[in-house]
């Protein structure tokens, strides 16, 4: 489809060009032999495909770079975005062990998993509560279920993909 888009793009751009010529040029013999070569840039153009497939080189080769900056250019969208993620999911999991540091929990260590694509969005956040100590006088707490309500308010996630391991 670019290829075809490009080509007719270039058929208009030399009509264009053609009759813009045809206009600033004086009438006389010499405005006989620009039309007659403009003409036959017109047609060539409008012949390049033909001439391409006759010589072996297909369309996707000719606009396979411009595939290949595109994609890199997706790419590097992609990573911005997917920094910027990493980055606010590092605010808010500093935030989370603060909150849970507040409520007495020290010692809970917080992964993030996240997508990479066109929207990096987390897939699941991995806390695992081993070297998890209570400091406050709650000793009777449900630590698993204080994690996952922290992890839900502060990543402001669903609590399928808080995960709570040992």
């Amino acid at each position: 489809m670019i290829a075809f888009s490009s080509w007719i793009l270039s058929i208009v751009g030399c009509l264009c060009l053609t009759t813009l010529i045809d206009l600033l040029l004086p009438e006389g013999e010499t405005k006989k032999y620009v039309k007659g070569i403009s003409s036959l840039i017109v047609f060539s153009v409008m012949l390049s495909p033909l001439t391409a497939f006759i010589g072996g080189e297909s369309s996707l080769q000719v606009n396979s770079s411009y595939e290949e900056e595109t994609s890199t250019k997706i790419d590097e969208n992609y990573d911005f975005l997917y920094k910027i993620k990493e980055k606010e999911c590092a605010n808010q999991k500093e935030r989370a062990i603060a909150f849970l540091e507040s409520k007495g929990i020290k010692g809970v260590d917080i992964e993030v998993i996240l997508s990479y694509g066109k929207r990096a969005e987390i897939l699941e956040i991995i806390a695992d509560k081993q070297n998890a100590v209570i400091t406050n006088e709650k000793a009777n707490i449900d630590i698993v279920k204080e994690i996952k309500s922290c992890m839900v308010s502060c990543f402001n996630v669903d609590e399928g993909i808080v995960e709570v391991i040992n």
